[in-house]
């Protein structure tokens, strides 16, 4: 909310005493913004923008975050330091994320669980559990899986 500053955004909405002024201001600082409390979204970059809305989301404490091409917008750079929040705030709080995106590489990056979807329908599931952060998605390894969900995506294709 553009007439809300940094710390008014976060808190918006989530009912008076669920949250501590540490609660608020540790969100703040998992995301990076600190010394941004005051700031107002027009004052912020496209990546700080993103930053505050994962805080606002995580105020709520959720057992689960739907984001659905939340770094489509951002730059090469940003959306990368983006994506390493997320792995980052991932590895604090171990919240259930559904990540949408049209990025082979950034399924690869940053998730746990990829599933290649057809019409709305999985169609093949690919599990990334046994691969550590960071991530190479250069590696040999990840080349592989690339290949196959490549693969599961030009069959999709041949088939419609």
């Amino acid at each position: 909310m553009p007439w809300l500053t940094v710390w008014k955004n976060i808190t918006f909405g989530v009912p008076r005493g669920r949250m501590t002024l540490q609660d608020v201001q540790k969100l703040i600082d998992t995301v990076g913004l600190a010394g941004f409390e005051k700031a107002y979204p027009a004052q912020l970059s496209g990546g700080m923008q993103q930053r505050a809305s994962l805080a606002r989301v995580l105020a709520y404490d959720p057992e689960l975050i739907l984001m659905d091409e939340p770094f489509a917008a951002l730059d090469h750079f940003t959306r990368e330091v983006m994506q390493n929040e997320l792995i980052r705030i991932y590895s604090l709080q171990k919240k259930s994320i559904v990540f949408v995106t049209h990025s082979i590489d950034e399924a690869l990056l940053i998730g746990q669980k990829l599933i290649v979807l057809d019409q709305g329908r999985a169609e093949k599931e690919f599990s990334l559990s046994a691969f550590p952060y960071p991530r190479d998605v250069l590696s040999p390894e990840l080349i592989g899986v690339k290949k196959s969900i490549l693969t599961t995506i030009k069959m999709q294709r041949s088939s419609i």
